[in-house]
This record gives C-alpha cells, structure tokens and sequence, in this order.
C-alpha cells in the first residue's frame, strides 16, 4: 500500500518555528537593548552628585526674620522744628508758658486761657530757681517759679527768656548766660522727664529801642546781640534734647528789627503780635513734624534720659546774687512806656504805679506785688 505524502504543510510547520524563534529573540533582544541604552545615555551624562542638605548661613537667617520698622529721628527737631500743620487750641491744653513779663501778658490778654503761665517781672534763667515770685492762691508765701512749674507739672513746656541778662551793659557774658540756662533746663528735664520741652528764642526789638533812642534800653541790648545769643541757645537745645523754636523771623520786619506797630516800647508785644507769635505756635509742633515725615507721634515721642543732677543743689551763691543786683532788670526799665499824650488821669495813675513798682523793686530784693503793665495797641495801659 503506498502512503501518500503531502508536502504541501512542512513549510506551515517550519513557519511556525521561525516566528517563535524570532519571537523570543525578540524578547530577549529588546529589552537587553533598552538596557544598554539606558546604561550608555548614564554614562554620557552623568547625573552630578547628590549633595548633603546645607544649614542655612546667618545672612540668610536674618533676611528671614521680620525686618525692623523705620524710626523717626526726634533729635532732628531739637534744632528747629519746622513749620507743619496747624493745630487746634487744645493741644494746649496740657501746656505751660514759662518766662518773664513777655510771657506774663498771655494772660493779661487771655489769648491761652487753656494753659498754665507762670511769669514773673525781671527774671532770668538763674533767678527762676531762686526767686521766691510766684504767688499761691491760698497762702501768703510765694514760691519759686520751678517749683510753680513743678506742681503744675505740664506735658507741654513753653520757655521763653533770657533777655534780662543780655546786653552790653549788664555785666553778663555769654558763658555764665549759657551755664545758667543749661542749669534750668537740666533741672526742668530732670523734673518733667516726659514732657515736651520748647525752648523758645528771643524775640526782636524795635530800632528805636536797639540803638536806645527811645531811652528804654539801659541793658544796652541790640538785634545783633539777639541774634548772636539765639545761635547759641540753638545749639544749646540740641545738646540738652529740647525743641528749639525760632519764633524772631516771624515777629521781626525785612531789617530784623521788631515793627514800630507790634511795640509801644520797643520790647514788648501788643496784642496784635501776640496773635502772630501763637499762630506761630499753632504751626510748630513736635507732633506735626512726626506726622508730616509720615510716622505716629504716639510712637515716637520717646524722649532720652535726662542727665543726673547732683544729690545736693546749691543755690545761687553769693556771686550770683551780687550778678543778678548788679544788673539792671530789661523787663523793669521798658515794661512801662510814657503814655500817649491826652491820656486820662486813671491812665496816668496806673503809669505812676508802674514807675513807683520800678523803683521799689530795684531798691529790694524782694519781689513786689505789683503786676507789670501790659500795653494794648495804642500804647494804653491795661488795667
């Protein structure tokens, strides 16, 4: 019996071996292949080498902590402090006006009825600490106008004086004014250490008066002296951290001297100028010089320590005092002007009251209970 082969179906088989073995070639070689991509793409870029973590330096440590606030710099203001919003009376609520019979006529002319004055005819930076002038209401003793200012205990002090002790012929010279001042004003910081302390200049006055053509001017004090000695009451301030106020521009004319209608004796102000000193005043201010530069007085008003005072204070010694008899009292000799002529009699009874005062207290030491005349603007005694 002859089998029949069919040749036909061996390649199908052979086929079928063919894609298997192609097949797990393929499955070998793939992924072999995939490897030795990976491993030749490593090798021509390496990855660089892992570095251990690195503890933050300082600098970076402080850019990360909260930056400090801005902060006003306060003793930019003891120089001068410069024209800034004006404030309402109340600010001067709290307030004290410190000084000789120039300040005396706040409240004659009640143009700070809110605030303290405490004046005193004749007196200078050392006889405030000494001088027993201020009168207590209630008691027969009078006391010294630091201890006044004491007792009131402001947050607000207005200093204005000086003049008293300036001139040619007052046997004063500039170094034992300045020692003297500095001594009042450490002693004012060191009693009121959170108060705001302005330290006023002296005003001008008028050319009659500075060359003393009008006769008034026995202390020989002129508008270059004033000027000279403001200078250096400026610089005083800024050593002593007090708010120096230049106040002489304001009042004085384009010469520098005090206008003829602003004065009846060429020192002291009428009303009317008394008006331009507080607008003077009102615009000023400590609190709107930090508010203007774009800061909170609340926050900044914060003041330096005072400087220690000795455990002991002397009082004038008895050189001091011959000083202060020796020299002529600026505030006694032009406090009270000749009146205008057709002046009534009760008018020429109040200058006549004025002259005897003069004439008392040059003679004693003691303070006289004579109040200074005070003059309006037609140069009429205010009673």
């Amino acid at each position: 019996m002859n089998v029949k082969i069919d040749r036909s179906r061996r390649p199908r088989r052979n086929y079928t071996v063919l894609v298997a073995v192609i097949a797990i070639l393929l499955a070998i070689i793939i992924p072999t292949g995939l490897i030795l991509l990976k491993n030749g793409f490593q090798k021509e870029n390496p990855l660089p080498p892992e570095e251990p973590e690195s503890l933050p330096s300082s600098s970076e440590e402080s850019s990360s902590e909260p930056e400090e606030e801005p902060v006003f710099n306060l003793s930019s203001l003891y120089l001068g402090v410069p024209e800034s919003a004006q404030v309402e009376q109340s600010y001067f609520d709290d307030a004290a006006f410190f000084g000789d019979s120039i300040t005396n006529g706040i409240s004659v002319y009640a143009f700070m009825s809110n605030a303290e004055v405490i004046a005193a005819t004749g007196v200078n930076p050392d006889s405030v600490l000494t001088k027993e002038a201020v009168p207590v209401e209630g008691e027969e003793q009078r006391i010294t106008m630091i201890e006044a200012l004491r007792r009131a205990d402001p947050k607000k002090i207005y200093i204005q004086l000086g003049a008293n002790w300036v001139g040619t012929n007052t046997g004063i010279d500039k170094e034992t004014f300045l020692h003297h001042y500095r001594d009042m004003l450490r002693r004012i910081r060191s009693e009121h250490p959170q108060s705001v302390v302005y330290l006023q200049s002296m005003f001008p006055v008028s050319r009659a008066f500075s060359s003393n053509e009008n006769g008034k001017n026995g202390n020989g004090l002129t508008i270059e002296i004033i000027k000279d000695y403001n200078e250096s009451l400026r610089q005083l301030a800024s050593e002593e951290a007090v708010f120096y106020l230049d106040i002489y521009p304001a009042l004085a004319d384009e010469e520098g001297y005090l206008p003829d209608d602003a004065t009846a004796d060429g020192m002291h102000l009428t009303s009317q100028y008394y008006e331009h000193w507080f607008h003077f005043l009102r615009t000023h201010t400590v609190e709107g010089a930090i508010t203007a530069a774009g800061f909170d007085p609340g926050r900044e008003l914060v003041f330096p320590a005072p400087p220690e005072l000795p455990k002991e204070e002397t009082s004038s010694n008895e050189s001091a005092s011959s000083e202060e008899d020796a020299t002529s009292s600026q505030d006694e000799s032009s406090s009270s002007p000749a009146l205008p002529e057709g002046s009534s009699p009760d008018e020429q009874a109040v200058q006549a009251a004025a002259q005897d005062s003069v004439s008392a207290q040059q003679q004693s030491a003691e303070p006289s209970d004579e109040e200074p005349v005070i003059l309006d603007e037609d140069g009429e005694a205010l009673q």
